[in-house]
């Protein structure tokens, strides 16, 4: 396996320019998942997975609970800078490593959007609720299969304090645990070696928790009809862009969006296996794919800054 911090194999990585992007890279990755796992622990104090509290035990957070709008403004930060490490990450080594590791890492990747997927909903306001069932929507429209997707996506025909609950359980228990035991079997021994990179760690912490200074945690609004304010998550947005254009023009072809998420999600996992040969331009054309997957997520992210979508 690739170690996580110390590179010893030139093979591995053929620079020392690349040797400290790693490491730099892995240290924020490792801060992030500190910080998440703190900051989920005390949020977790006051949070009540209902339907009925779920809503104003945020608000309780950001409200009654010292510093607990900085902690949700942590949580929320940090998901995003792990998200961003993990991509880079990914981008980094995707020529150098081996089949095991690929399959642990992407897994551990897709465990992180379920993460976003069901903390989105724990909100449980007008956006969480929204980019929830937006996304359900997007796998219904796939033909043959698209019904039975989002029932298992929701655990049943529509949101309900069940999806809440279930939701809840999945982000707290369930998804830690594939983590780590993910997590586990992705690092080697020398990602234990924390003192030669505690340094690294710390600063990567630091600018963190000063990104999260910038942060203005956004109003949360009460899940009720007639509001026009959609943001699905900044990774998937352009999705959504596709899917709203796509429905505007022919609602026949809403399929597409779904489509080319299974497509490229069964790709990239299983890309060690399909390639024909081990040759650079194999590699350089899932490079491109997840590069420009990643700009358009960017893009899509510093359009949301200026602009609100419509349902």
């Amino acid at each position: 396996m690739i170690p996580v911090f110390t590179i010893r194999d030139k093979n591995i990585l053929s620079s020392k320019i690349e040797i400290y992007l790693y490491r730099i890279i892995n240290s924020f990755i490792l801060s992030s998942l500190i910080l998440l796992f703190l900051t989920g622990i005390l949020i977790a104090m006051w949070y009540y997975p209902t339907e009925e509290m779920a809503y104003y035990s945020i608000l309780f957070i950001r409200n009654n609970v010292y510093f607990g709008d900085t902690l949700l403004i942590i949580h929320r930060i940090s998901s995003d800078i792990l998200i961003i490490a993990t991509i880079l990450h990914i981008l980094l080594t995707i020529r150098r490593c081996n089949t095991g590791s690929w399959l642990s890492g992407i897994l551990m990747f897709y465990v992180l959007i379920l993460f976003i997927f069901t903390g989105y909903l724990m909100r449980w306001d007008y956006v969480g609720y929204t980019s929830v069932k937006i996304a359900s929507n997007i796998l219904r429209d796939l033909p043959f299969i698209g019904e039975y997707l989002k029932k298992i996506l929701l655990f049943g025909d529509d949101i309900s304090s069940i999806t809440l609950l279930r939701y809840y359980v999945l982000h707290v228990l369930i998804l830690p645990a594939i983590l780590a035991y993910l997590f586990k079997r992705h690092i080697s021994e020398e990602f234990l070696k924390l003192e030669e990179n505690l340094g690294l760690i710390l600063i990567s912490m630091g600018i963190i928790l000063n990104l999260s200074l910038l942060y203005t945690y956004e109003e949360p609004i009460e899940i009720q009809e007639g509001k026009d304010i959609v943001k699905p998550y900044w990774l998937f947005l352009w999705l959504y862009y596709i899917d709203y254009k796509i429905g505007n023009v022919n609602p026949d072809f809403n399929f597409i969006p779904g489509l080319i998420l299974i497509a490229l999600a069964i790709y990239i996992l299983i890309f060690p296996y399909i390639k024909k040969r081990n040759t650079k331009y194999s590699y350089l054309s899932l490079f491109l794919i997840l590069l420009i997957l990643f700009v358009l997520s960017i893009l899509s992210l510093l359009i949301s800054f200026n602009t609100t979508s419509t349902t």
